[in-house]
């Protein structure tokens, strides 16, 4: 089962170190050793500045990694009491120097999305995307807002349908090459890697026309892996690779 953030993991430490390690999850602690105590983003962003940049021009704006981790944890400290569990993850939770935008997966405790959604927009305003999986929003900063939505386990007499929190965990970290190559993994398995879903078995490939276009559909698969990372890295028959080693290419 995916591990819940415990209450302490919402408070905002002093140090950096300490707030980036909670960050990336007790499989990147070791990873961490070479990262110095109090890392500067480069380029670092002088405090008088910060809002100069987050009023820059129209199109992406990379905040430091500082600067985002903080404004991420106010936000995932905001929600907290609406949600099951709720974790940081894209390019923050891959500690790259410079961040475009802040990603949170969450999972609402039952009847709390809406409340979610209210208690975003008291600093926020949407742009645009809003279904059921995804939520896209502008801080007041200029700073992008992306919620990622878990689907909750549905037991019944009829239904045995797991969390998908570990894919959409998987997902939302990144970066977009990483998670090419294990769709790519997953299809040389005879399996398929369903972003919203899990890691689909027991199915097959079959090629049909959309609008013209043949394209490739899984058919008859079963989710075999959602739950967390390390059951969906173990269904591909690969190593975990920790959130800050996902950079293909880089």
């Amino acid at each position: 089962m995916p591990r819940r953030a415990a209450q302490g993991e919402f408070h905002v430490a002093a140090n950096l170190r300490d707030r980036l390690v909670r960050t990336v999850g007790d499989q990147g602690r070791e990873a961490m050793s070479d990262t110095p105590e109090n890392p500067e983003p480069s380029p670092a962003l002088p405090a008088e500045r910060a809002g100069e940049a987050s009023r820059g021009p129209v199109g992406p704006r990379l905040w430091p990694l500082g600067l985002a981790l903080e404004r991420a944890e106010k936000i995932q400290k905001a929600l907290a009491p609406y949600c099951r569990q709720i974790a940081i993850a894209g390019s923050i939770r891959r500690l790259r120097p410079n961040v475009g935008d802040i990603d949170l997966v969450l999972e609402p405790k039952p009847d709390c999305r809406n409340a979610i959604i209210e208690r975003t927009l008291r600093t926020a305003t949407r742009d645009g995307a809003d279904g059921q999986d995804y939520s896209r929003f502008i801080l007041r900063d200029g700073l992008q807002l992306d919620l990622w939505w878990v689907r909750p386990p549905a037991l019944d007499f009829f239904t045995n349908t797991q969390s998908n929190w570990g894919m959409r965990l998987l997902v939302a970290t990144g970066s977009r090459a990483h998670n090419i190559e294990l769709a790519k993994r997953a299809k040389a398995l005879g399996k398929h890697f369903a972003p919203y879903r899990g890691i689909e078995i027991d199915g097959q490939y079959d090629t049909v026309d959309v609008g013209g276009r043949a394209t490739e559909v899984y058919r008859g698969g079963r989710v075999g892996a959602c739950l967390s990372e390390e059951q969906i890295f173990a269904a591909l028959g690969v190593p975990f690779v920790v959130p800050q080693k996902r950079e293909v290419g880089a």
